[in-house]
């Protein structure tokens, strides 16, 4: 555990802000938020998630009556008409690590 938990990064081409949780080791972290900012002061939010971090949150929504199911809201487009979608939507084929059975 880190005694700040803002991580800062500093680059001539941004700073990055890394907001670390109370339990978070800057050195083994894998699911952290952070601000960018850019020289022009332009600011973004990002999370950066470890693969292993996605899976466990995929596993988890899996499961009945947890965030729908896995069930993933999807805005209207000219591939698909708008609603809900499971989340397996967009994987490539045959890959079935994180659909519902």
């Amino acid at each position: 555990m880190t005694s700040d938990p803002l991580l800062r990064v500093e680059d001539q081409r941004f700073t990055a802000i890394f907001m670390l949780g109370a339990e978070d080791d800057e050195e083994t972290v894998d699911d952290v938020d952070a601000e960018l900012v850019l020289p022009g002061g332009t600011q973004w939010s990002a999370t950066f998630m470890a693969r292993r971090a996605i899976e466990r949150v995929m596993t988890r929504w899996g499961r009945p009556g947890s965030a729908l199911a896995g069930r993933i809201p999807v805005p209207r487009s000219r591939d698909h008409p708008g609603g809900w979608a499971d989340r397996d939507v967009g994987l490539p084929q045959g890959d079935r690590r994180f659909r519902r059975t």
